[in-house]
C-alpha cells in the first residue's frame, strides 16, 4: 500500500489518522491522530458514532500512547509510526470530488473548486482532505462543519496557483487572510508554542494561498508532491546532534508549500536547509526575509529541524524585495 501527505486512514479501534508527508519506511506509515471515537464527542460519522477532534503532532510519552504503534525517533520526533497492518480504511482525498460536486452545487465552497480549475489546475489533480472526507462534518447539534478544505497536487499546479490566486480571489469575491484571523490563531497558537521563538503574527501573513471566507472561517488550499517530485528524504542517516539557533535571510522558499515544510537560508558564510512537519509553518517565510531558527542541528552540518513546541520560526525582517531561489 502507498499513503501520500493528505491521506486518512482508521485503524482497527476506530480512529483516525492523517498521514504526514510522502517518506514512510516499509510496512509503517508517519502520521498524528485527528479524531477520536468518544461517546461525548461533537461529530457524528456516517453511521451514527461520535467522535472528537484532537490533532497530536507532537506526541507527549506519558500522555499518548498506542499499542499497535512506535514513536517516531527521527523527525518529527515522537509522531506515530502505525503498522499497515492496523489500517482497516483508506479515504484518499480525489476520490471525494465527485460526492463533493452532487452535494454543494450553488455554494460558495463550489466557486472556489471551479476558481481553482479555472487558472489552469486538471480536476483530477484536485482533492479535499479534512472532515468532510472521512464523513465526520456532521455535528451533534445537527449543524455541519463550517469549512470545505481543498488541496492541488503536483509543483506545476502550485505554481500555477502561486501565480494566479489573486484571479481566484477575484473570481470567488473573497479576500486572504484577515488581520483578525491573523490574531486569533497567533494567540491560539501562543498558547501551545514558545511565543519568544516564533513571530506567528508575521509567519500567518505569509499564507498565500488561504482564503477568508467569513469571519472565522479560513481555508487554506494546500498541497502535496506526486510521487517522483518527493526526492530523497534528507533525514535518513544524519541523526540529530544537538540544538542550534541561527539566523539568515531566506533564498528558497517553494518547498514550505509542502510537508515537510523546507526552505534555505544563507547566514553570511554557508547555506543552511531547514526542514519542519509542523502545520503551522505552511508558506511560513518568503524569499527575502531574514529570519531566526530555533531547532535540531543534525550531523551534516546543514540541515536544521523544527520538532518541538519550545523550537520555532521567527521573522526578523520583511523584504518586498524577491530574490531568485538558490541554485
Amino acid at each position: 500500500m502507498k499513503l501520500f501527505d493528505l491521506d486518512y486512514f482508521q485503524v482497527k479501534n476506530g480512529e483516525i489518522f492523517i498521514v504526514r508527508g510522502n517518506w514512510h519506511p516499509r510496512g509503517k506509515f508517519l502520521a498524528c491522530p485527528v479524531y477520536w471515537p468518544c461517546e461525548f464527542g461533537d461529530r457524528i460519522s456516517l453511521d451514527g458514532k461520535k467522535y472528537r477532534k484532537e490533532v497530536i503532532e507532537v506526541a507527549d510519552d506519558q500522555k499518548f500512547n498506542f499499542p499497535f504503534a512506535i514513536k517516531n525517533k527521527e523527525i518529527p520526533r515522537n509522531v506515530f509510526l502505525v503498522p499497515e497492518l492496523e489500517i482497516t480504511k483508506v479515504f484518499r482525498p480525489g476520490k471525494i470530488i465527485k460526492k463533493f460536486k452532487k452535494e454543494f452545487t450553488n455554494t460558495i465552497w463550489r466557486d472556489i473548486f471551479e476558481a481553482i480549475k479555472s487558472v489552469g489546475v486538471n480536476e483530477k489533480d484536485i482533492g479535499i482532505f479534512g472532515s468532510y472526507l472521512v464523513g465526520l462534518y456532521k455535528k451533534t447539534d445537527g449543524k455541519l462543519a463550517k469549512d470545505i478544505d481543498f488541496l492541488v497536487y503536483g509543483e506545476e499546479n502550485c505554481l500555477i496557483l502561486q501565480k494566479n490566486f489573486d484571479l481566484i480571489i477575484k473570481k470567488t469575491g473573497l479576500k486572504n487572510i484577515s488581520q483578525n484571523h491573523i490574531n486569533y490563531e497567533s494567540q491560539k497558537l501562543g498558547g501551545v508554542f514558545i511565543q519568544k521563538n516564533n513571530s506567528f503574527e508575521l509567519t500567518l501573513a505569509n499564507k498565500w494561498s488561504s482564503v477568508q471566507v467569513g469571519d472565522g472561517i479560513l481555508t487554506t488550499i494546500r498541497f502535496v508532491k506526486m510521487e517522483h517530485e518527493t526526492g530523497v528524504n534528507p533525514v535518513i542517516r544524519n541523526p540529530m546532534i544537538g540544538g542550534k539557533k541561527i539566523r539568515g535571510i531566506v533564498i528558497d522558499d517553494f518547498s514550505c508549500n509542502f510537508v515537510p515544510r523546507f526552505f534555505k537560508i544563507f547566514d553570511g558564510k554557508k547555506v543552511w536547509k531547514i526542514l519542519t512537519y509542523f502545520w503551522v509553518y505552511h508558506q511560513a517565510v518568503r524569499v527575502g526575509e531574514v529570519v531566526e531558527v530555533c531547532g535540531n542541528i543534525h550531523l551534516d552540518g546543514n540541515l536544521i529541524t523544527v520538532d518541538k513546541y519550545y523550537q520555532g520560526i521567527k521573522i526578523l525582517k520583511r523584504s518586498k524585495n524577491a530574490l531568485p531561489s538558490y541554485q
